[in-house]
């Protein structure tokens, strides 16, 4: 194992802004002050800019003027904020004097910007723009999402004062697992990642290129052969599951003369990775070397000497519009005329405590005197209990997220303010695994006044993760319908708010890039089966159905693009989607996705009152290899939880005996050598063992389903098939099923379904 090397940052709180949009957060180079300064954005379209001093207090140096819309992004050129409100940009410079303004007329929402003098590009949800000065110069649009984009100028022309816009790399990290470089908006390359790209960040010196996906891996990308080719230099996805990447930034934040890889998180985690590479080796990988915590979802991160003159830190931007710093921890043998100093600090931050409270105390006394008088003017506290109508002011962000190699949803809801509580109201069978990011209470009955509803739970954040909440929970394919979440704040007065999250009916499946290599990419003879759709419907209504049956789908549609590549997060199944005006043909390994997907485009298009018709020919190994997909991990899960029960009656036979008791039989022994792997295959079987049942159960009927003319199985095969889920051989299990589905009683069973299906 490689050891990282030692560093200790001490974290300190700085300052609360209201701003709760990521990449608004700028840290000015080192100019003729000992610190950089900060830039901040509030939601009011205001930009602050300040420094600190070691007590972080705060030195303002100027504020922009306030706009009509919040700022979506802010960068840094040389000294000089950029920054955008609405579709409008402006520049000011270091002494906040505002030099240049002009409408982009960019319709998308801008999250990311880039300015190099003349040269501006401005990046959308769907679509990069490039400028010069207030000039457009054009445009790219992307195929799915833009999560994330980062600029750089390739080596040759780096130290060329006037370069042209060709002279730069954009790359962009899409949705669809892709990243994308541009040459004057035209893509030049892309790379498929292991999971949709939701971060960025770029190395000054080398002009690598990290990525950060929703699925907690990183990555490294260098640039080859005239700047015109991705190559990949590693593919880091941790062993235990890690948050969603949401920021990157790369500083040599130990002075050691080396980058490092600063990482933050979805659930506030803030990670340093120093890259580890053998001498001579173009390829590495990265060692965590130090991990902190903000308790809150990171929206940005940058670092420099921001609070001390010597001694680097990162800052750190949260979801609550918190700022923190993680700074390099000093010597622990201090002079003493800097001891003095430090006391000197903490009365001065004491002092500072003491304002503070009193100025609180004084904002709640004059809030209390306004409501009496809002209460007396609205006449409310005539009555027998005293009301005021009040508003909800915070802001809530709900994901719901897959998890790699894993059955489960997670879903998780951020607020800035503290929460109290989080209701679900979902209208599918919500089956709730690990809780320990939340209380979570399921209600037993349902009220008969709401007959949609099937589950209904009360989540309680934990005491550490206030601002915060997450669950994860698994549901049966083929179900789709409507998740209400409603988040309570605990502040008086008290208020909710409602999101709606759509629950599709194949919620496993990603979309991915490279459409050519999706469907035949680790497999040396696929075993595919078809469904072909025909009616007269027209290629946007096909799209806008694709949508609702799968995550990941744009939601915009494209004349050009007619060809859509998935695959199942947890069997890794790939899944091709082609379609027109009048047709469209899905090809898939499993068959149950067939049959979900043909109910529900039928059910879409009753809503539309069209008429669809359907052709399937279905592979004759099929059903075989199927099975081979899913049995094997059935009796993975049925095996670990049985060593699991057997190792805690082992454990209590031994006693506070810390050796193995030679009176075991072997198989024993081995098991108890190996509890810490038999716990681990428990917790797994305890995720995905429910999900795998049911989706056993299906794949067995997904066949006559998918071909009315045959008969359905017989209760008698349906329960037999059920009790088939307890089997821990797989061997025994495929062997049992040969029999089984060859002697239904009411039909001729699967396997000659599948071969008379063959032909359509």
């Amino acid at each position: 194992m490689i050891a990282a090397p030692d560093i200790q940052l001490v974290r300190r709180e700085v300052t609360t802004v209201a701003s709760r949009s990521p990449r608004c957060m700028v840290v000015y180079p080192l100019g003729r002050k000992s610190r950089q300064r900060i830039g901040v954005a509030d939601k009011n379209g205001i930009m602050s800019v300040f420094s600190l001093r070691k007590a972080m207090e705060r030195v303002a140096v100027f504020e922009t003027p306030p706009q009509n819309r919040p700022v979506s992004c802010a960068t840094i050129y040389e000294d000089q904020l950029f920054f955008v409100h609405g579709s409008t940009l402006e520049a000011y410079s270091r002494k906040g004097r505002r030099f240049f303004s002009f409408d982009t007329n960019v319709t998308d929402v801008i999250h990311t910007l880039f300015v190099s003098t003349p040269f501006i590009i401005c990046c959308g949800n769907f679509m990069a723009t490039g400028f010069r000065e207030a000039s457009e110069l054009g445009f790219y649009m992307a195929p799915d999402r833009i999560n994330a984009m980062a600029v750089f100028a390739f080596f040759s022309v780096a130290n060329l004062e006037e370069r042209n816009f060709d002279d730069y790399r954009c790359i962009l990290g899409c949705n669809d697992r892709t990243i994308r470089m541009l040459r004057s908006h035209k893509s030049i390359d892309e790379i498929r990642c292991e999971a949709p790209v939701t971060s960025l960040g770029v190395s000054d010196g080398t002009r690598r290129v990290y990525y950060g996906t929703s699925a907690g891996s990183l990555g490294c990308l260098d640039i080859r052969s005239g700047d015109s080719f991705l190559s990949r230099v590693f593919s880091f996805a941790p062993d235990d599951h890690q948050a969603a990447v949401t920021a990157l930034a790369v500083y040599d934040i130990n002075m050691d003369e080396r980058e490092e890889l600063l990482v933050g998180r979805q659930d506030g985690s803030v990670q340093i990775f120093y890259v580890y590479a053998e001498e001579g080796a173009d390829s590495g990988h990265p060692v965590c070397m130090w991990s902190g915590n903000t308790d809150e979802s990171v929206l940005s991160m940058a670092a420099g000497f921001i609070t001390d003159s010597r001694r680097p830190g990162v800052l750190v931007h949260s979801f609550s519009g918190r700022i923190t710093t993680f700074t390099l921890k000093e010597e622990e043998h201090a002079a003493p005329k800097e001891m003095e100093a430090v006391d000197a600090v903490l009365e001065c931050t004491d002092a500072q405590i003491n304002e503070a409270r009193e100025e609180i105390e004084g904002l709640k006394r004059s809030i209390e005197a306004r409501t009496r008088e809002l209460a007396a003017y609205s006449g409310v506290n005539k009555g027998d209990t005293p009301l005021l109508a009040v508003s909800s002011t915070f802001k809530t962000k709900v994901t719901l997220s897959q998890q790699k190699d894993s059955p489960a949803l997670r879903l998780i809801l951020e607020v800035d303010t503290p929460l109290d509580c989080v209701v679900l109201q979902s209208e599918l069978h919500l089956h709730f695994l690990e809780k320990e990011s939340a209380e979570v209470i399921v209600q037993e009955e349902i009220p008969r006044n709401n007959p949609l509803t099937k589950t209904i739970a009360i989540l309680h954040p934990l005491e550490t993760r206030n601002y915060s909440c997450s669950v994860a929970f698994w549901v049966e394919d083929g179900q789709w319908g409507l998740l209400k979440v409603t988040a309570l704040a605990a502040p008086a007065p008290r208020t909710a708010q409602v999101k709606m999250v759509q629950l599709r009916p194949l919620p496993l499946y990603a979309r991915v890039g490279r459409v050519d290599k999706a469907v035949t990419e680790g497999n040396a003879s696929p075993v595919l089966s078809t469904m072909e759709v025909r009616g007269n419907f027209s290629a946007r209504d096909m799209h806008s159905w694709i949508f609702r049956l799968l995550p990941g789908t744009p939601e915009m549609y494209q004349e050009k693009m007619s060809t859509l590549s998935y695959e199942d997060t947890f069997f890794q199944n790939p899944l091709e989607v082609k379609y027109g005006d009048g047709s469209a043909l899905f090809t898939t390994e499993l068959l149950q996705v067939l049959m979900v997907t043909e109910r529900f485009i039928r059910y879409c298009a009753s809503e539309r009152s069209l008429e669809v018709s359907f052709s399937v020919e279905i592979h004759s190994e099929a059903v075989r290899s199927n099975l081979s997909r899913i049995v094997p991990r059935i009796a993975a899960c049925n095996k670990g939880l049985t060593s699991f029960r057997l190792l805690e009656a082992l454990q209590e036979l031994q006693g506070g005996q810390q050796t193995d008791m030679v009176c075991f039989p072997k198989e024993y022994q081995r098991i108890l050598s190996q509890a810490d792997e038999t716990k681990k295959e428990h917790a797994q079987a305890m995720v995905t063992r429910g999900y795998l049942q049911k989706a056993f159960v299906s794949l067995c009927s997904s066949v006559v389903d998918i071909v009315p003319k045959k008969p359905k199985m017989s209760l008698v095969t349906k329960e037999a098939l059920a009790a088939l889920t307890d089997c821990s051989d797989a061997s025994e299990m495929m062997s049992r099923l040969d029999s089984l589905l060859l002697c239904d009683e009411e039909g001729e069973g699967l396997k000659s379904t599948v071969d008379e299906g063959e032909g359509g």
